[in-house]
């Protein structure tokens, strides 16, 4: 080989090391807005609801106009296998398992995403593409999930805000 196309080389390993880096970077940099901590801190009051008040929140969750459930956004509630247990912006799904869902090709991932977020780290992020009301097409969608124990079960719990 000569120099000429080893340089080219190393200055493509060069460019796409730098592309995945800023990837990254950008990746984390969604998470710590100050409307993603809003979706933490929201998530993490639905906790502490759901702790002080069981499953008997979960009436909270679906009122609309409310801290949860509004224009903005949502909380909504799966267990460990799947099953969708408050989803207030479309109460039909609630007592379907999600990992069997049709209704969007990307629905088994994300609630495979959600299940093992909760399961491995107990919360954080996942990132995904949802439908958005009004939008032709999915569109970029972050959710932070966090993973409670009420007696006997668990359930996940999140909400999420679109990424325009």
């Amino acid at each position: 080989m000569n120099k000429k196309k080893i340089l080219i080389i190393i200055i493509s390993f060069i460019f796409l090391a730098l592309i995945l880096y800023l990837f990254q970077f950008f990746k984390t940099s969604v998470t710590e807005t100050e409307e993603a901590k809003k979706i933490e801190a929201l998530v993490n009051r639905a906790v502490a609801l759901v702790e002080n008040k069981g499953e008997e929140a979960f009436v909270e969750f679906r009122k609309k106009n409310s801290e949860w459930f509004n224009d903005k956004t949502y909380v909504f509630v799966y267990t460990l296998d799947g099953k969708v247990v408050v989803y207030p912006i479309k109460p039909a799904f609630e007592g379907r398992n999600a990992l069997d869902m049709e209704y969007y090709s990307n629905a088994k991932n994300i609630a495979q995403k959600i299940i093992k977020k909760a399961q491995g780290e107990g919360s954080g992020w996942i990132d995904y593409r949802w439908i958005k009301p009004g939008s032709p097409g999915p569109v970029r969608k972050i959710s932070y999930v966090k993973k409670i124990e009420v007696g006997e079960k668990v359930f996940v719990v999140g909400a999420g805000i679109y990424l325009n």
